[in-house]
């Protein structure tokens, strides 16, 4: 452990965190009776990962997007308990819940929530939201505590305008695909402005935006370096550029996995430094964040370090997260790994999906958490089966050897190895048994 992250982890002890336990959805879209998915670590903390999977359209989005309404319905009780207004009941606070509800012919669900109050998680509250047509309905003395939870979804982008975006909509960037993020290098350029002031706060600007420029050029592959380019000339405006093999290049003009990523960790970290304003660490704060589709745009590489690379950087952040990539599951060890299936007319949530710790990525594919028969290509799979039926039949017949020749033919070589160094060692062991069959 450096002595950097050592520091931000003791400074992170004194602030109490607000993590989700669990959450657990009725009558919701695709789910039907009611599911809960488990977000603890089974000793009564948050998991610091949960990594949801299952096939397209079986409510991964959803329950990330029930998870960030309660960040929404904190704020808006909050509000209404400030207000002298009377209080029977909080309707119609967020546009949109009444589209969480399964299907045309119901007009009630529910949502329920267990929320840890400490990071000990020796105190707990359960908020509750009953969702109808027109919105939803909670009780407004209900305990529910502002949870700082950041949403990120899979249409997550740069915005493309020079200004900073300050959309703060809890859940609306799940909903909405237009809804961009804030202006990374707007953002940085900003936090290098005031750091050049000299006023009370120029060293914790400084200081945040160099360890979020560290954070990001550790976390990119390729990227050694993130600098401020001053104004090449007078009237010009400064850049943020990333040094990569091809030189200085403008956030910009870096490929569009690059952006995809530096938009959101910018966002979070800018949020962050507002968050905790005496932090010497704010990244190393409490904090939950919703990332759906983890693996969005990554190459395999960048798939099996993003989850250390975060957990190394935000030790106190809960991670709820979607994920296609086997690669994502390989490197979450310790990770809740959930897994949503069908099952009849509605998707259940199972917690307990089967154990797999050191697998290969082929064998996780192969699992019933992707659930694919083989990790072959698909257009040797059925040729692989007919030789494997004929192999197993106690005599071949004339026909069944011409049959099994062309097979073998159309088959043609399987690399086997895990590794290129295996598969090179494999292969002059394939010709030096050849060389000694034809000797023989």
């Amino acid at each position: 452990m450096t002595t950097r992250n050592a520091t931000a982890r003791s400074a992170a002890r004194t602030t109490p965190g607000t993590y989700f336990l669990s959450l657990t959805v009725e009558n919701v879209r695709c789910f039907g009776p009611s599911q809960t998915l488990a977000l603890s670590d089974g000793h009564g903390r948050h998991a610091p990962w949960t990594v949801i999977l299952g096939e397209n359209n079986l409510g991964k989005t959803t329950l990330l997007t029930c998870l960030a309404y309660f960040g929404s319905v904190a704020h808006a009780v909050g509000n209404l308990q400030k207000s002298d207004a009377p209080k029977p009941h909080l309707w119609e606070w967020i546009s949109g819940t009444g589209t969480l509800l399964r299907d045309a012919d119901g007009d009630q669900g529910r949502l329920q929530a267990v929320i840890a109050l400490s990071r000990g998680a020796k105190k707990s509250a359960q908020a509750e939201i009953e969702i109808r047509r027109s919105g939803f309905t909670i009780n407004p003395d209900a305990r529910i505590p502002q949870s700082f939870t950041f949403h990120y979804g899979a249409s997550r982008r740069m915005p493309q305008g020079e200004s900073l975006a300050e959309y703060d909509d809890r859940v609306g960037i799940f909903l909405d695909d237009d809804v961009a993020l804030r202006n990374p290098e707007n953002w940085l350029l900003k936090a290098d402005y005031n750091a050049r002031l000299h006023g009370p706060e120029a060293e914790r600007f400084a200081t945040f935006a160099e360890r979020v420029r560290d954070a990001l050029s550790s976390i990119l592959p390729e990227v050694a370096e993130v600098q401020i380019r001053a104004a090449e000339e007078p009237g010009g405006s400064p850049r943020v550029e990333a040094r990569t093999p091809d030189g200085w290049v403008p956030l910009r003009r870096l490929g569009f996995g690059y952006q995809s990523q530096i938009a959101w960790l910018v966002d979070f970290a800018s949020r962050m430094f507002e968050r905790y304003p005496d932090s010497p660490d704010p990244l190393a704060e409490p904090a939950v964040v919703l990332v759906d589709e983890l693996d969005l745009h990554m190459h395999p590489r960048w798939q099996r370090q993003i989850i250390g690379y975060l957990t190394d950087r935000c030790p106190n952040t809960q991670f709820i997260v979607t994920a296609h990539s086997p690669l994502v599951v390989q490197a979450a060890a310790g990770a809740n790994i959930v897994l949503l299936r069908r099952q009849g007319d509605h998707v259940v949530i199972d917690n307990n999906p089967e154990v797999l710790e050191n697998w290969r990525v082929d064998q996780i594919l192969t699992s019933e958490l992707f659930g694919l028969e083989s990790a072959r290509p698909p257009q040797i799979e059925a040729p692989l089966n007919e030789r494997r039926d004929l192999l197993a039949k106690p005599k071949l017949t004339s026909r069944d050897r011409a049959r099994l020749a062309e097979l073998e033919a159309q088959i043609g070589d399987l690399p086997a190895g895990e590794s290129a160094e295996d598969r090179r060692a494999m292969e002059l062991i394939r010709r030096a048994a050849e060389k000694l069959q034809s000797d023989a």
